[in-house]
């Protein structure tokens, strides 16, 4: 329905002063008739009503946090230093896994196993650039850093010495192997995303 073709009834003489948020209030209290003591009538409180609907403001739509948290993807910057704490965790590994095995009560040929755990999970990584399309880049890059953080906490609280540290290590090390295999092909098909085919690979 066009709004621009109704007209008000006839007997209306309900008048709008012309930009009154930029004159002074009190040419616009001349111009309505009332003074600061004393309003508008019942009647053409209606009428106004009627022609130009309740002066009430519509509320913002309010973001979600999951949708501020998402949108930090958006930085090139917040992508590079996702990528630092994730390259970091991969190969920081490598030596202090003697140590890591002395932290779990075993020894280094069964320390080993917790990469053999990371490296099967990243084999998956294909499917993981699927989802993506599918899920969309961001959400697939924020659940490879959940997950990070997920196996970080279980490293540092939960494995020790003993079967159940052990077992508690291979999980956190399987979740090394997603929170990478998953934000690597998501990151790289947002930024191929972003940057135009002319300027890739310069």
């Amino acid at each position: 329905l066009d709004m621009s073709t109704q007209r008000p009834p006839e007997t209306s003489t309900v008048n709008l002063p012309a930009q009154p948020w930029a004159r002074p209030w009190q040419d616009v209290l001349d111009e309505l008739g009332v003074t600061t003591r004393q309003g508008l009538s019942t009647a053409e409180v209606e009428q106004r009503r009627e022609r130009y609907g309740r002066n009430v403001l519509q509320a913002a739509k309010r973001e979600s946090a999951w949708s501020i948290l998402v949108d930090q993807f958006r930085s090139l910057i917040v992508l590079l230093l996702a990528r630092t704490a994730l390259n970091l965790q991969f190969r920081v590994v490598y030596p202090f896994l003697p140590a890591i095995g002395r932290g779990l009560g075993v020894p280094l040929e069964t320390a080993s196993l917790l990469l053999t755990a990371r490296a099967v999970v990243s084999v998956a990584s294909p499917l993981f650039g699927a989802l993506a399309d599918r899920l969309g880049r961001r959400a697939l890059m924020l659940a490879g850093l959940v997950a990070l953080v997920l196996a970080a906490l279980i490293m540092t609280l939960g494995s020790g010495p003993g079967p159940l540290g052990f077992g508690l290590a291979l999980v956190a090390f399987a979740l090394f192997g997603f929170s990478k295999s998953s934000f690597d092909p998501a990151m790289q098909a947002y930024v191929g995303d972003a940057v135009p085919y002319a300027r890739r690979g310069r």
